[in-house]
């Protein structure tokens, strides 16, 4: 955590935000596992987020405690956790979460957009435990869009190439697929409805609020989710953290 005073108070270091953006979506043939012994897909587009997230929170809501000091408990530039989901997640499924390593069935695609369900589903999730704004650390979920990336490396070159001759003029680039990203970060006027009206801190490429997919609002899947999630990473299920208000 953060060092602090004798008082109690922090004194850093601060972090205002965390953007998840690393992730894969590869088309090679077979399910590949990490040396941990978790599918691909899973553990870089969605765990990772996770981990990370839990291991730096107490930095993250200590930033927002400073804010909150020097501003007269106006949380409106909270600090913030952002992930990089995809539309995609609306055909993404999880189940019962029986098989989240995918060792039946896979598919490249299924795979990554389990992850990206996963996402939507982790930030639900996180937004309940914080009660939304309370603690002035805002969760979100945003779709970049249509971007030219890299992210499908894994095809064969001559695949690549016919897809960036045929995709581009339809595509944003890297650049203009940031935006909604950085917007989800650092916009005063992000919105911080969740319960009210079943966005759940999802947001388009615009960076309004949208309701994700179905199998995204469902709580009783994220709750599990976050268990299966903290025992995968070693972490108590509950949040600890020191709070200074």
């Amino acid at each position: 955590g953060s060092r602090r005073n004798k008082d109690g108070s922090p004194v850093g270091p601060y972090i205002h935000g965390l953007i998840h953006n690393a992730g894969i979506f590869d088309f090679s043939l077979g399910r590949k596992k990490t040396s941990e012994g978790y599918e691909a897909h899973y553990v870089t587009n969605y765990l990772s987020n996770y981990l990370l997230t839990r291991l730096l929170f107490q930095e993250l809501f200590d930033a927002s405690q400073v804010h909150w000091g020097a501003h007269g408990g106006d949380y409106i530039m909270s600090s913030r956790i952002v992930c990089v989901s995809s539309k995609m997640h609306q055909v993404g499924y999880v189940g019962k979460l029986a098989d989240l390593q995918f060792d039946r069935g896979y598919a490249p695609a299924a795979a990554y957009s389990r992850s990206k369900l996963c996402q939507v589903l982790f930030i639900a999730e996180l937004r309940r435990k914080l009660e939304d704004d309370k603690y002035g650390v805002e969760a979100l979920a945003v779709h970049p869009g249509e971007v030219m990336t890299n992210v499908t490396r894994s095809l064969p070159a001559w695949l690549i190439r016919l897809k960036e001759i045929m995709m581009v003029p339809f595509l944003l680039t890297a650049a203009e697929g940031a935006r909604a990203s950085i917007a989800a970060l650092t916009c005063p006027n992000v919105s911080h409805r969740s319960k009210e009206d079943g966005t759940l801190g999802y947001l388009g490429s615009g960076g309004d609020p949208e309701r994700p997919a179905r199998q995204a609002r469902r709580e009783e899947d994220a709750k599990l989710l976050w268990k299966i999630s903290a025992a995968q990473c070693d972490l108590p299920e509950h949040m600890t953290f020191e709070v200074d208000l």
